[in-house]
């Protein structure tokens, strides 16, 4: 499986930077780790032949992390995975596996690391380095190990320059017949076409970010760029791929209707190009949030946007809670060549209340509205810990398309309800 193969790369690196800095004395170890299980329930049948009946799913997951501290470095060690035993589906991954190396206003990390960018609630349009586990991504936002060389250079007044150099590259997990929230389109890895060195070329990007005050505020911004392969796999024709890996747009109407009895849909990962910002201006218990990216991809340049605001009510009972309330506006104007997105003209409200007390209490939700269809998607969670090594966590999903042509059709019976406890040692 495309799992298998892509943490290989990250594990061996790994064991080399375990030997390299045992070669200095460690000051200081820790570890730890958690174990998941969760039991899904789906109150009806998939839409899509082959998909799950309605019933039970469980589901187990968990991780385990290490940390070496030595006199001018550290080195991170974490795996991670997720099974789910109706559909046989899971990943395993080591999201961390890196030595990192603290000079005077410098660092530098080599191994595999999880780079998260953005500000947004609903939609994070500047993320691009890592993959993403999209297969279970209704609840939990889930990004995968890249194996990167990483230099951090502190520029002064609060900046730092970050250079990245992304040394593999590993294939989307595409999901099967029985997975649910699915595109229509069975596809396989198998049969991946990719634009650009079979996608194990190397891949650069760079972020500088900065924070300093403004407008009676304080202000975060952030400058990325990103130039490698696309991540995320657009769906086309086979017919339409030349040879030489690239998508022949100008005759792929054509090519479809002359060759109609053998098109058949494959992964197509593209050479990708993306300029990001982000901003977050802060105000006393006030945020306003943008973050944009212009991406450039199989000879189109499209836009993504998403902005909002979060607006937080401190002391709220005898205990000091606190509700935050978001809300936000996700436009995205790419064609239907891209990467599929469901989020290109909707808006998201959501809110998080944050229980002052020492099981530490959280109930989060949020809704997806589409402008133009009406359509809806639902999220709402409630954790807090069962004494000091539990948490219980009640968690529900659903849907409301609008109708046979609209996009989240072959997802409206993917609603569920699902308990978890995690174990914490």
């Amino acid at each position: 499986m495309t799992r298998q193969r892509a943490t290989r790369p990250a594990g061996a690196l790994a064991l080399c930077l375990a030997s390299l800095a045992g070669a200095a004395q460690a000051q200081d170890f820790t570890y730890g780790g958690s174990i998941e299980t969760t039991l899904r329930y789906y109150p009806q049948d998939g839409i899509l032949p082959g998909q799950t009946e309605a019933g039970f799913s469980p589901i187990v997951s968990g991780e385990l992390n290490t940390r070496t501290r030595f006199e001018n470095g550290t080195l991170v060690f974490e795996v991670s995975g997720l099974y789910n035993t109706e559909t046989g589906e899971g990943y395993a991954d080591i999201p961390r596996g890196y030595y990192q190396y603290f000079g005077d206003g410098w660092d530098v990390l080599v191994g595999s690391n999880i780079e998260y960018w953005g500000v947004s609630e609903g939609n994070r349009v500047v993320d691009t380095v890592n993959q993403r586990y999209t297969i279970d991504q209704t609840v939990d936002y889930i990004s995968l190990g890249q194996p990167m060389v990483n230099f951090n250079l502190s520029t002064g007044m609060n900046a730092t320059l970050s250079l990245y150099g992304l040394i593999y590259f590993r294939d989307r997990d595409l999901g099967s017949a029985a997975t649910r929230f699915r595109s229509p389109f069975l596809m396989s890895n198998n049969d991946a076409v990719y634009e650009e060195g079979n996608g194990r070329n190397l891949d650069f990007a760079a972020r500088y970010r900065t924070s300093f005050n403004a407008l009676g505020g304080g202000m975060d911004l952030a400058l990325s760029y990103f130039d490698g392969t696309n991540r995320a796999p657009s769906t086309l024709p086979n017919v339409c791929i030349l040879p030489s890996g690239v998508f022949d747009q100008a005759n792929c109407a054509a090519e479809v209707q002359a060759n109609s009895s053998t098109v058949y849909a494959v992964p197509y990962y593209a050479k990708l190009r993306r300029y990001g910002l982000e901003l977050v201006y802060s105000n006393g218990d006030l945020q306003l949030t943008f973050e944009g990216a212009i991406s450039q991809s199989l000879d189109e340049t499209y836009n993504s946007v998403a902005s909002g605001a979060q607006y937080s009510f401190g002391g709220i009972g005898p205990t000091g809670d606190t509700l935050t309330l978001v809300a936000e506006y996700l436009y995205d104007d790419r064609s239907v060549i891209q990467p599929l997105t469901i989020y290109d003209d909707d808006v998201f409200l959501g809110f998080a209340y944050s229980g002052n007390d020492v099981a530490g209490t959280s109930i989060r939700g949020g809704i997806y509205y589409d402008v133009n269809t009406n359509a809806q998607i639902y999220t709402a969670s409630y954790s807090r810990r069962l004494g000091d090594a539990l948490r219980l966590e009640v968690a529900g999903f659903g849907v409301n398309s609008a109708g046979t042509g609209d996009p989240l059709a072959f997802a409206q019976d993917d609603g569920f309800l699902q308990v978890s406890l995690e174990y914490f040692f």
